[in-house]
């Protein structure tokens, strides 16, 4: 069966699903597992439909929300949530238009390979140096969750759009987990949604420095 592939823009209206629709995300509350109503401010890399949103809450407050992916018809939802939609009646009339040109489709599939070879090296990258600090809880690139993959992912792109410092790689990641409802804790805890490295980046102890340093180095080795 094919699919549809619809290109994103500034301006177009999308469904964004958070990690949860619980008081504590932040969102005003509104039916668990109903997504919230969101506008495209910026398209970060359309080979992997990464772009920044203006998520309307259940009241109409808008929440800048950014380094979100857009699933594109056929492709799997990460469990853990946060992650846009186009709505039905949008997949339903783009398939009424020519399907996306052979070339086109070509290229788009090639770049997500691409970043997807480059994001797998800087996982494993880091996967070795946590072992090398005595923390083994990393797992392969093959057994990592969805949502650590889209991060990798997210964060590569980041790097191949523009010349950005190691700190870049770090702000995004804490967007992402506040976004989430994570909070500071002494130590990391996903039961309670806590992490010792929600702290800005010139408050990170070196050891944590270093593997924003090692992900911006493995990026732009194979941006080639």
């Amino acid at each position: 069966m094919s699919t549809t592939h619809i290109t994103p823009t500034v301006g177009r209206i999308v469904w964004f699903y958070p990690a949860s629709n619980a008081e504590s995300s932040g969102f005003s509350p509104a039916e668990e597992g109903q997504p919230l109503a969101a506008i495209i401010t910026r398209v970060v890399d359309e080979a992997i439909s990464g772009v920044h949103l203006a998520v309307f809450d259940a009241n109409g407050v808008s929440h800048p929300t950014p380094y979100v992916q857009l699933l594109q018809e056929g492709e799997e939802a990460p469990p853990s949530g946060r992650y846009a939609t186009w709505m039905p009646y949008q997949v339903g009339q783009a398939k009424k238009h020519a399907a996306t040109p052979v070339g086109v489709a070509d290229e788009l599939q090639g770049a997500r390979a691409r970043i997807d070879r480059i994001a797998r090296v800087a996982h494993e990258v880091n996967r070795a140096y946590c072992q090398a600090l005595g923390d083994s809880s990393q797992p392969a690139w093959e057994d990592a969750p969805e949502w650590q993959r889209v991060s990798a992912r997210m964060g590569v792109d980041l790097h191949l759009s523009g010349d950005f410092g190691p700190e870049a790689s770090h702000i995004a990641w804490m967007r992402q987990k506040i976004d989430e409802g994570w909070t500071y804790g002494p130590e990391k805890n996903p039961e309670l949604k806590q992490h010792h490295c929600l702290v800005p980046f010139d408050q990170l102890p070196r050891e944590q420095q270093a593997k924003d340093y090692l992900f911006r180095g493995v990026v732009h080795a194979l941006r080639g």
